[in-house]
């Protein structure tokens, strides 16, 4: 009697590295809709708020076991431990500000060291590599981020009003909101970017869906970044063009049109939202001529520079805080360049600057790098928010526009060791040709 012996066939279930690293950034990028999903399944709270967190650096971690040596950055675990010891010794040096740095809002753990805060922006685009996968997964991520900033707009017009911070760090009524505004802007500012440039029809509804948001519930800085990432856009992508001289001057001639109408423009504009129920703060404080209000910046600006007088060598991390304060509850000074001319001093500070400068022009106006453009221009654009608001501490878009200069930088010179490669193996091979 033969036995039949039944064979069960082995399932193998291979995940790529390239689709474990679009997951990490996509669950990182698009954290706020993570976090959405987890309250509903789990109800707010503590496990919720960690599981939504960590989702993110389960790929990341299954990476770094699989491979090691590729996807253990050195430059990256050298920055996150620099940050480190700089608040440590700044700390160390500087008593006073351990106030600050426990701050419940605005203090170093919720502001600067929680997981999905900015500084991990540079992770995640660094694994990310080129500049074609960090475009791909920000419209991922943004098409997904879309979910929880409708909830967000729509939760604030039935409610009539935002949450914001008042002076003691408790929550304030308001007609707007400024982090609503800045968190929108990145997504709107890669979506306009490949409509721009591809002019795909989904990239065209998804700019027009974010912009909307962004007039119906975010402050006027988003839509000074968009006006200066279309200026960029313009020099950047235009000056090959065969018609660019027709199309700036179509440029201009639309400018001066709504210049002369901007009025007209903007009453009818300001109708067609108000049908809806939304009502837009920088429409209306363009009718009302307080546009370019500068909000007491005026005053934490000078505060800031009178610091960078009397003490040009540095305060140190979060230097500006136990000073600016009492300027203004968030303590940063709301602009990217005197924040970091006072905490890392004159010095060494205006170096870092000027170097960011060089490096933003060589990517967007060298020829050999102009493929990193369609993911470093969008970034940039909501960077340049940090010269009016915010910290760079906190801002995502800062980070991972240093990392894009980075992989930049990296994907140029392995090229270049390619050519000396190359070059050698001719030189070897003429030279024992020739002998």
């Amino acid at each position: 009697m033969i036995k039949k012996v039944l064979r069960i066939p082995k399932v193998r279930l291979s995940i790529s590295e390239e689709f474990l690293v679009g997951l990490a950034f996509v669950l990182y990028f698009a954290n706020g809709f993570v976090r959405f999903g987890m309250n509903w399944i789990l109800g707010a709270g503590t496990l919720s708020k960690i599981v939504s967190i960590g989702i993110a650096y389960v790929p990341v971690f299954l990476l770094c076991v699989y491979k090691p040596k590729k996807y253990i950055k050195p430059d990256v675990v050298l920055l996150y431990a620099a940050i480190a010891i700089f608040f440590y010794i700044t700390l160390y040096f500087n008593p006073e500000y351990e106030y600050y740095y426990k701050r419940e809002i605005y203090g170093i753990w919720p502001h600067v060291f929680i997981p999905y805060r900015g500084i991990y922006a540079y992770l995640f685009v660094r694994l990310a590599g080129t500049s074609e996968r960090v475009v791909k997964y920000m419209r991922i991520a943004g098409w997904l981020m879309f979910v929880n900033f409708g909830y967000q707009l729509v939760t604030a017009l039935r409610r009539g009003y935002w949450y914001g911070v008042a002076g003691s760090d408790q929550d304030a009524k308001m007609p707007y909101s400024v982090s609503f505004g800045y968190e929108v802007l990145i997504f709107a500012l890669i979506f306009l970017y490949c409509a721009l440039k591809y002019r795909k029809t989904s990239d065209i509804l998804a700019s027009l869906i974010s912009i909307g948001m962004i007039l119906a519930g975010g402050s006027r800085g988003p839509v000074f970044c968009i006006a200066l990432f279309l200026v960029l856009y313009v020099m950047v992508e235009l000056k090959d063009t065969k018609h660019r001289n027709l199309i700036i001057a179509g440029i201009v001639s639309a400018g001066t049109l709504v210049y002369l109408l901007y009025e007209k423009i903007l009453m009818f504009i300001a109708g067609i939202v108000s049908k809806f129920g939304f009502s837009s703060r920088f429409i209306t404080m363009l009718l009302e001529g307080e546009v370019a209000d500068d909000n007491g910046r005026e005053t934490i600006w000078g505060a800031a520079i009178e610091m960078i007088a009397e003490k040009p060598l540095g305060y140190g991390a979060y230097g500006t805080r136990h000073v600016i304060y009492y300027k203004i509850v968030a303590g940063y000074p709301h602009n990217i360049i005197l924040e970091i001319l006072v905490e890392y001093g004159v010095i060494f500070g205006g170096i870092m600057v000027c170097i960011f400068i060089w490096n933003i022009f060589r990517i967007l106006f060298t020829e050999s790098r102009r493929h990193w453009v369609k993911a470093f221009l969008p970034f940039l654009g909501t960077t340049s928010a940090l010269m009016l608001s915010l910290t760079y501490w906190s801002v995502p878009s800062f980070w991972a526009t240093l990392a894009i200069g980075v992989n930049c930088a990296i994907a140029e010179r392995k090229g270049e060791n390619k050519r000396r490669i190359l070059l050698d193996k001719l030189r070897r091979i003429l030279f024992i040709n020739g002998k």
